[in-house]
């Protein structure tokens, strides 16, 4: 691939190409790339390090999580209900008999 230049010069018009700057840019951009590719990889690194951290911190303090302690609330409410139900009809069956 080249790349061309235009020059105006009155009302001419005058193209150029050079092959070797456009392969010295290309050089260039892919240098480029690649230092800005392993740049990126380290932030990526250094930011999944400190989100998996993060995630730590936050499970340590999960217990005093308002969501997670009324899950357990419901839970709680509901195994009541449970055993209520089964003592009630185990108290019956025994009473009948």
């Amino acid at each position: 691939m080249t790349t061309w230049w235009t020059v105006t010069v009155g009302t001419s018009n005058y193209y150029f190409t050079s092959k070797a700057l456009h392969a010295r840019k290309r050089r260039l951009e892919e240098l480029d790339k690649q230092e800005e590719r392993a740049t990126l990889l380290k932030e990526l690194q250094a930011l999944r390090e400190k989100r998996s951290h993060l995630k730590a911190k936050l499970e340590k303090y999960r217990e005093c999580d308002p969501e997670v302690i009324e899950e357990m609330r419901k839970s709680n409410v509901t195994a009541k209900e449970a055993v209520s139900r089964w003592t009630v009809v185990g108290q019956e069956e025994v009473w009948f008999l």
